[in-house]
């Protein structure tokens, strides 16, 4: 994955995505990732059909990433995925997926905010938080293209105070074996 980090908050992400003004700024990421896919409970599988969400699958992500730019150090994150559901057009496939975990900065993650009172503060264990998009094609499946927003927070309060955390917008290759 390369990432690059966006001064928004989450809830601004989407606006930023449709209109093609993402606020960049110059602190990125080269990171590497394993996805396992895991049995989906069938309760979670029932859930999904009740609201139209057919085919849910459920994996673990471990994701290891090196920082550069306006910070400099390594961040691992284990998230549980959700991919909830791939769409087909024309031989182009279109997998959504959301999952959640721990993070933990080895380091100081520099980049991002800090509480708004004591904004210098700053936090190594957050939750990590993936949204993502996969392109691919359907002759070649093991082959795709992902988009995905990775966020880091401090899970309103519960994990470290309200609004703290960064932005990447990432791109990626996946592979699967």
């Amino acid at each position: 994955y390369r990432g690059y980090g966006s001064d928004t908050d989450l809830l601004e992400i989407p606006g930023f995505i449709l209109s093609n003004d993402i606020p960049y700024e110059p602190s990125h990421f080269w990171g590497l990732g394993y996805r396992w896919q895991a049995g989906t409970p069938e309760w979670l599988a029932a859930t999904g059909r009740w609201i139209g969400l057919s085919n849910i699958k459920t994996g673990v992500e471990l994701l290891e990433i090196k920082h550069s730019g306006l910070q400099d150090n390594f961040e691992t994150d284990l998230a549980y995925v959700l991919e909830l559901t791939q769409l087909e057009l024309w031989g182009v496939t279109l997998k959504l997926t959301i999952g959640y975990g721990p993070s933990v900065a080895h380091g100081t993650p520099s980049y991002e905010d800090g509480p708004d009172d004591n904004p210098e503060k700053r936090y190594k264990f957050q939750l990590y938080c993936l949204y993502e998009t996969e392109w691919g094609l359907r002759d070649y499946p093991s082959v795709a293209l992902v988009y995905k927003v990775h966020h880091r927070s401090g899970a309103y309060g519960l994990i470290a105070p309200p609004h703290v955390g960064s932005n990447f917008m990432t791109w990626g290759l996946r592979y699967r074996f």
